[in-house]
């Protein structure tokens, strides 16, 4: 079970979140009182802030307003500051910019002791069904979520995120019988592989089981880069140069029992205890750790909680037989669309990143 990152209390018209940080206050509150550290954290992940007007002194005001999943503008939101003591407290009050929209009160305290801060956060809702509403849309994980952002900006660290890349069936499945294909290849377009390319060069290392692997270990080392003024194309027997130096020389981490000793570098092998390891590689920064097929893992990291995000590339296919990307046993976990994109070929490209817990 993951550690309790946040303390949080309810009451009648008060929320109340605590978190303490490896950071002094100074930093805190200076990402708390400037625009360009605002705008790297403020609100729930995969929604940034895309206004961001910010007068930071009493009696001045600040207007901000968000972009979701589909590319608008959210109802822009606001208030004015009410009390700022330098590395100590910031109150203000804040609500939507809609007739008759209720406003909360903000408190904010930077406690620190021994270069750690003990960051408090008290929202007074100006009704109980004020509250209620908030909390009923996920209000604590929005604020929870900001406050990871706020941790990785403060403290130089980004945590590291799984994230399952994988082309799946209308029905459901990653590969078909006897780890079968054909459909991908029946529907290569050079715009997702130009997009594939880029996501595999952002992995700070690559996640597998046993089958994929071998097959990825058959291939790979040896493959040939395509020029830059090739026609982009699977026939030639050219890959492209992003996705060879990614995956010969980024870390692979297998998960096996029965796989040989590998001669592919880089490459490291645990023979049990995937949820253990994945989750103490999670607890620390670093980048992102992406899943490329591997369906026994997928279901694995699927069962223990353990994916960030899903990239699926859907085909216009039906095969009826395989190996399926969701089975049996996994508790509900909430998912919000960061994008979509539809190639030609008529593939859809999608992003799933989890919402906060």
């Amino acid at each position: 079970m993951a550690a309790k990152r946040n303390d949080e209390s309810v009451t009648e018209r008060d929320f109340v979140m605590t978190r303490v940080f490896d950071a002094p206050a100074r930093l805190l509150f200076d990402a708390y009182s400037r625009r360009e550290h605002l705008m790297q954290w403020f609100g729930p992940r995969g929604y940034p802030l895309t206004l961001c007007e910010v007068d930071f002194r009493v009696g001045g005001r600040f207007r901000f307003a968000m972009t979701g999943a589909n590319g608008e503008q959210n109802t822009p939101f606001g208030g004015q500051y009410l009390e700022i003591i330098p590395n100590r407290k910031i109150v203000y009050d804040n609500g939507f910019e809609a007739p008759g929209a209720e406003r909360m009160v903000v408190t904010v305290i930077f406690d620190e002791l021994n270069e750690k801060t003990t960051l408090t956060i008290h929202t007074r809702f100006a009704s109980v069904a004020m509250k209620n509403e908030h909390l009923g849309l996920g209000f604590q994980g929005g604020v929870s979520s900001g406050l990871d952002q706020l941790e990785e900006l403060v403290t130089g660290r980004k945590r590291r995120k799984v994230v399952v890349s994988t082309f799946v069936t209308l029905d459901g499945y990653m590969v078909g019988p006897e780890e079968d294909i054909s459909w991908v290849a029946a529907n290569f377009d050079p715009q997702m592989q130009n997009d594939i390319a880029e996501e595999m060069a952002s992995s700070e290392c690559f996640l597998f089981g046993k089958i994929t692997y071998e097959i990825f270990a058959a291939y790979w080392p040896n493959a040939i880069p395509y020029e830059a003024d090739d026609a982009l194309k699977p026939a030639q027997g050219k890959e492209d140069p992003r996705i060879i130096r990614a995956l010969n020389e980024c870390p692979k981490l297998v998960f096996s029992k029965t796989l040989a000793p590998p001669t592919w570098k880089n490459t490291k092998v645990y023979r049990d205890g995937l949820e253990d390891r994945i989750r103490g590689l999670k607890s620390e920064p670093g980048g992102k750790i992406s899943v490329q097929g591997s369906a026994s893992v997928v279901q694995a990291l699927e069962r223990a909680d353990l994916v960030d995000e899903y990239r699926l590339y859907l085909h216009p296919v039906l095969i009826g037989a395989g190996k399926q990307l969701f089975t049996g046993g996994v508790s509900r976990q909430d998912f919000t669309l960061l994008h979509g994109k539809i190639y030609g070929n008529g593939v859809v490209g999608l992003s799933y990143v989890r919402k906060p817990r």
